[in-house]
């Protein structure tokens, strides 16, 4: 879900995105899609838009105040992956293997960069660079000014996690059980840790530290330089999404039905 002012927007596999009233949880509206919304939902201010991808094949614009269609633009394949906002572009990929731009006000088409495979992985945009991994086994970093990529590195298994960024280097987590760290500037390898499960969600980065859950339902805390492991705490279920740390605090969702809060800075 996206949060803007005091509504919630969010996808569902009823075919739907959703407004809802943060304070009171009351529906706002409901707009339809052809299929599933999976995606995190792109809200803009100007234009006042929340732009989502369907596995209809389309990407959406709706009104943000009363829930109307504003736009609907071809996407070349189902879109899983949440669309971000670049320059006055939506930049959003599909699982016909291209990175795709449209205008975002209009929805019309502006470019592709082709990347070689299924993106159901979230795009993750840093300055003028966009992260895109792909089912594939590969990350690609694309020079959006430029509109072509500027370095592939192989992952070796499919991503469905965003990408997470440092200073220095961008995470992916596959589903062969490895998350690997490659450098921002080149994608040169930086250091690989092997899981004992499936990752299939991104990493959080924080003080110098990744978090990240994998499937074997250990949630495994790495330091971020060198990959080395420092500590790690077992669920009762498989983790299949993205950690979040907020001040001080780890919050991890488990298969199990379960929300986890892990208190960090201690032993």
């Amino acid at each position: 879900p996206a949060v803007h002012g005091d509504s919630l927007y969010v996808g569902s596999n009823d075919h739907c995105l959703y407004r809802v009233g943060l304070a009171d949880g009351k529906k706002r509206w409901e707009y339809a899609t052809g299929l599933f919304v999976q995606g995190t939902p792109l809200v803009l201010d100007e234009p006042a838009l929340v732009i989502v991808g369907s596995h209809d094949q389309k990407l959406h614009a709706v009104k943000r105040e009363t829930g109307e269609a504003a736009w609907t633009s071809p996407a070349g394949g189902v879109v899983t992956g949440g669309p971000v906002c670049w320059n006055g572009q939506v930049l959003f990929g599909a699982n016909d293997g291209n990175l795709h731009a449209v205008d975002a006000a209009k929805g019309k088409a502006q470019w592709q960069v082709a990347c070689g495979g299924d993106l159901a992985a979230p795009i993750v945009v840093a300055g003028d660079v966009a992260y895109v991994a792909t089912k594939a086994g590969a990350l690609h970093a694309v020079d959006l000014k430029g509109r072509k990529l500027a370095w592939t590195a192989e992952t070796g298994g499919a991503v469905f996690g965003a990408p997470a960024l440092d200073g220095e280097r961008v995470l992916v987590g596959t589903l062969n059980g490895h998350l690997h760290a490659f450098g921002r500037a080149d994608g040169k390898p930086a250091w690989t840790f092997a899981a004992e499960g499936a990752i299939a969600g991104g990493a959080a980065l924080a003080d110098g530290k990744a978090f990240f859950g994998a499937r074997d339902g250990w949630i495994y805390v790495l330091d971020a330089a060198s990959g080395t492991l420092e500590w790690r705490v077992q669920a009762r279920g498989p983790v299949n999404g993205t950690p979040l740390v907020h001040e001080g605090t780890l919050y991890v969702g488990s298969d199990d039905g379960q929300l986890y809060a892990i208190r960090l800075g201690g032993s």
